[in-house]
């Protein structure tokens, strides 16, 4: 049996290059798993449209300007090369946008989508084929797949209407959006967690290449905005009186170590080894819960619904660094136990059923 998934596997993102690996290796205990190698839209969009051309070349220019940055960046863009090519089993066919992939559409015995927000019309530019549209096979599923917002658009809701229906199985990642598709479609949609949680901490932290790190312990901040809520959990972790490692996001006024060009391996291993971490990071919490670190989660002030949601999902919605948070000490989340509150076998058990099925 042979399963084609499709997914956002291709952005230089941790959570994305995650995601799809720990998808495709959970499901490789049922059957052969391939990733086809769809870039959406967007991205053709950027290479052929003139606006989007116009962009790259600024983008390029900013590079000439900043030659440090660009050296860091482009280590970290093999990085993220060579994680792919090494552990992603991607499809021979690669394909560029919708119209690509409906000329020529791969075959497989079971399709599967998800995770990641490849259902926000904005982030794809309306990609079809994320929801399978380039095959009218009857063997078509989705997990943990995400608008990434509250409230989905005309857009969405018109994409979802068109080609969901046809689908054996619907499972997404958000509360709010299983609600919202269950009433557009009249049907029951399922709740799961992100595929990340699917492998165990051992199986992560297999997976992680070391790197120069602080021998006695390090506190972490993973930061996708810089914001006040991040401020304040910064001037309590300088209470802590441990060394600060910096990832993601550059933030302003604090010293420590600063890594900008580490690829997936390397942020697993940055993160598993640490004793703190600070992150307004849907993954980077995540994954924090997965190594069972003490954390401090701060909002996001346009990307908080994840957030949000997982920690409701452990019992602490109330726990999350805000703006005008006073002390930040009783926001502190003890990973451990939060850890054991996920319901993580549901998920295992939502993808187990659709071999099972399959097979009668």
């Amino acid at each position: 049996m042979k399963v084609g998934l499709i997914t956002i596997h291709s952005a230089e993102n941790i959570g994305a290059a995650l995601q799809a690996y720990a998808t495709q290796q959970y499901l490789s205990k049922f059957a052969q798993v391939e990733i086809i190698d769809y870039y959406h839209n967007n991205r053709v969009w950027y290479k052929k449209n003139q606006k989007g051309i116009l962009l790259r070349q600024i983008d390029r220019f900013k590079k000439i300007l900043h030659p440090i940055q660009t050296v860091l960046m482009r280590k970290r863009a093999t990085a993220f090369r060579n994680f792919r090519k090494q552990y992603l089993n991607l499809s021979k066919c690669t394909y560029y946008g919708d119209t690509e992939i409906l000329n020529n559409p791969p075959v497989y015995d079971i399709y599967i989508c998800g995770s990641d927000q490849l259902w926000n019309a904005a982030i794809t530019r309306n990609s079809e084929s994320y929801f399978l549209s380039f095959t009218n096979s009857k063997h078509k599923y989705s997990f943990a797949s995400s608008v990434g917002h509250a409230n989905m658009t005309k857009e969405e809701k018109e994409l979802a209407k068109k080609y969901l229906p046809s689908f054996a199985e619907i499972a997404v990642r958000e509360q709010g959006t299983a609600k919202e598709l269950s009433e557009l479609l009249k049907r029951p949609i399922q709740t799961v967690l992100d595929p990340v949680f699917l492998l165990s901490k051992q199986e992560w932290e297999a997976l992680a290449k070391s790197i120069k790190l602080p021998e006695n312990g390090y506190i972490v901040v993973y930061a996708l905005q810089e914001n006040e809520a991040l401020h304040r959990a910064l001037k309590y972790a300088q209470t802590l009186a441990l060394p600060i490692v910096f990832m993601g996001k550059e933030v302003s006024g604090y010293g420590g170590i600063k890594i900008k060009s580490a690829g997936p391996q390397e942020f697993l291993y940055i993160l598993a080894n640490a004793k703190y971490v600070i992150t307004n990071s849907f993954h980077g919490f995540a994954f924090s819960l997965i190594f069972q670190k003490q954390i401090f989660i701060c909002e996001h002030t346009t990307r908080n619904l994840r957030l949000e949601n997982l920690l409701e999902l452990i019992g602490f919605k109330n726990k999350q660094v805000k703006a005008n948070t006073e002390n930040i000490s009783l926001c502190q989340i003890d990973g451990e136990p939060a850890y054991s509150k996920l319901d993580i076998q549901y998920s295992r058990d939502y993808l187990a059923n659709i071999f099972k099925e399959e097979q009668k």
